[in-house]
């Protein structure tokens, strides 16, 4: 009778360790997907953003070729990027842009421009 006592108490103590196991998996799911839904809210954010800034960057003329071009002197004091740098990370966001609309994105070192960006502030 002692050894079915010790069974039946592995079985028990089985049964609440899946139990934790199956409800720790339900939180780690609700995190995921918590985590996801930030994600899409940052980034939707992000892309906002980023459109505004594109936008101001044409609208202004600092493009190339643009009535007021933004050059490296301009930037200087600020960032450690230059002109050409900053044109990449515009570029970027044009195919962010195109991404997220179902476009065409053309291919490019994107890593390497958000990376000199990101370390870019003075």
């Amino acid at each position: 009778m002692k050894k079915l006592s010790v069974g039946i108490g592995c079985v028990v103590g089985c049964l609440l360790m899946t139990a934790a196991i199956n409800a720790n998996a339900a939180d780690e799911k609700q995190r995921v997907a918590l985590q996801a839904q930030t994600f899409a809210v940052n980034m939707t954010k992000t892309i906002k953003d980023a459109k505004h800034l594109r936008e101001v960057y044409f609208d202004n003329g600092h493009n190339s070729g643009g009535a007021d071009v933004i050059v490296d002197s301009d930037i200087s004091d600020v960032v450690d990027m230059s002109a050409a740098e900053l044109a990449a990370l515009i570029t970027l966001i044009e195919q962010l842009e195109n991404f997220v609309n179902n476009a065409a994105v053309a291919q490019g070192d994107y890593g390497s421009t958000l990376s000199k960006a990101y370390y870019a502030r003075k």
